[in-house]
């Protein structure tokens, strides 16, 4: 524990290159901003098995670089892409929600003290277990941690359901075009010619004063907009 605020022994420890994992977590999280291949500010929460609540900062995707199982054969690594990853600056550690992988098309199996990532039933990522299971990135040995060989850790968390579709919804609004009649330019009445004529020889010349264009279908119906 770290404190009377958040107690959630997921708090507040150096930043790591673990990537912890887990079978009851709900969505990965990261304390790595610059692990982030896209990311959304979004201000949000995670709760801990054993209650409290963490701030979350942003969601976005992360690209892991995990060692190859079979890399006498091929690469060293693997690029295993997570979807949806919560940004917890604060976060002990980062965590891969074995549960998310799965629907994310991935598969795993885990035996006696280690096991896999798959895809498409081919093993592509180790799990090791050091003191917590973790799969293990590029460039690491199976027992580095930064975590303490004798600490008891309580890392898994739950993204409200609520929280989860707020997010969503968020998504599918960014990804909503604009409307037909957004996009249309309305045409200027009579009056509203005879306006730009008598006040500035036209439109072309209203729009150059105020360095505008007239050639981008969109940027002319913001400026007639604009105009209006």
């Amino acid at each position: 524990m770290t404190g009377s605020e958040s107690p959630i022994s997921i708090l507040s420890s150096p930043t790591c290159h673990r990537a912890e994992t887990s079978t009851a977590s709900n969505a990965h999280y990261s304390n790595h901003r610059d692990w982030f291949t896209i990311y959304t500010p979004f201000q949000s929460y995670i709760g801990g098995i054993m209650g409290g609540r963490i701030k979350i900062e942003g969601i976005g995707d992360v690209e892991l670089r995990v060692r190859n199982p079979h890399r006498n054969a091929g690469p060293s690594y693997s690029i295993i892409t997570l979807k949806d990853v919560l940004y917890c600056s604060i976060a002990v550690c980062n965590q891969v929600s074995l549960g998310c992988l799965t629907q994310d098309g991935y598969g795993f199996f885990i035996g006696p003290g280690a096991g896999k990532i798959t895809r498409d039933h081919v093993p592509i990522g180790i799990i090791d277990s050091p003191n917590v299971l973790k799969l293990r990135l590029n460039g690491q040995s199976p027992n580095q941690t930064s975590l303490h060989p004798n600490g008891n850790y309580v890392l898994s968390i739950i993204w409200p359901e609520e929280e989860f579709t707020r997010w969503q919804q968020v998504k599918a609004a960014a990804n909503t075009p604009a409307p037909d009649w957004w996009l249309q330019v309305p045409r200027y009445t009579d009056e509203e010619k005879k306006w730009l004529k008598d006040h500035w020889g036209g439109e072309f010349h209203f729009l150059r004063a105020y360095g505008l264009k007239i050639h981008n279908k969109i940027v002319l119906r913001d400026e007639r907009w604009s105009e209006r």
